[in-house]
């Protein structure tokens, strides 16, 4: 997966680029902590309910 971002400052007349490689196994399992970081959170806050 690739990520770029550019801007440009027309105040000072500059343009910034920015480019970043993830790999698709980085992501996903980045999702998945994410995801299973919520469902943990919302199974706690029913549990104590």
């Amino acid at each position: 997966m690739r990520l770029t971002i550019a801007a440009r400052d027309k105040k000072a007349n500059q343009d910034f680029h920015y480019d970043l490689e993830i790999s698709d196994k980085q992501v996903i399992l980045t999702t998945l902590a994410i995801c299973g970081t919520i469902l943990a959170c919302v199974a706690l806050k029913r549990f104590k309910a």
